[in-house]
């Protein structure tokens, strides 16, 4: 009943562990991940890249586990953008396999604990990401430090300042566990120096700058978190 695509992709994980490999080959592939927004963000970019004339592939119905991807990618369609959004736990179970050129990094913090496990855990594993395939994109949050960190070892970093609504899982520094301190524009640690990255884009109210650019975001769809997943 429904789409079955994670019921689906489960059954060809199970045949063929490989899968993920085969599938994606064909399609340039960027991964959304977040503890919020990865949804919405991810259908802007899929409208965006189409706007464009791009084709798009993607897992629409929300499952963002290697099943679920598998789903998506294993339906027949042309060479494409593969845009998918990945849970965040399960974004080290699917660069491998896919490649992905882009990583969208949006936000980490404690959403359901008892399924997603610590933050902590995740930034470590998002870090070894960058690290291993130090050349691949990364476009990140630069407001958030646990997203900083793991998004640091690559060179080639777009920075979007979003600001950080929620401050309670970020009190403190991920290289030191100093307390982070918080002054107009951003953070810092008073530890090791660790601090906020100068942004390439930044959010301002409903506004995105880009350099001396303004570009207003005139949505259908209301929040400031709706503005961030935007930007």
């Amino acid at each position: 009943r429904g789409a079955g695509t994670q019921v689906s992709g489960r059954i060809m994980l199970a045949v063929d562990p490989g899968l993920l490999r085969s599938v994606g080959a064909q399609d340039r592939v960027v991964t959304v991940s977040a503890t919020n927004g990865k949804t919405t963000t991810t259908r802007l970019l899929c409208d965006a890249l189409r706007h464009a004339g791009l084709p798009v592939v993607t897992n629409h119905t929300g499952a963002n586990m290697a099943s679920g991807i598998a789903g998506a990618l294993a339906a027949p369609h042309p060479a494409s953008v593969a845009v998918l959004e990945v849970d965040e736990r399960w974004l080290t179970h699917v660069v491998e396999p896919l490649d992905p050129e882009v990583l969208v990094f949006g936000n980490l913090s404690r959403d359901q604990l008892d399924r997603f496990g610590e933050v902590h855990a995740i930034v470590d594993r998002w870090r070894a990401i960058t690290e291993a395939a130090p050349d691949r994109h990364v476009i990140a949050n630069s407001s958030d430090p646990h997203v900083v960190h793991a998004a640091e070892p690559a060179r080639r970093v777009t920075w979007v300042a979003l600001g950080i609504p929620w401050k309670q899982d970020a009190t403190t520094c991920p290289r030191c566990d100093a307390l982070l301190e918080w002054p107009e524009g951003g953070f810092r640690c008073p530890g090791c120096g660790f601090d906020e990255p100068a942004a390439d884009f930044r959010l301002e109210d409903d506004v995105l700058m880009v350099g001396p650019r303004r570009i207003p975001l005139d949505l259908a769809i209301p929040g400031t978190w709706n503005r961030m997943n935007a930007a």
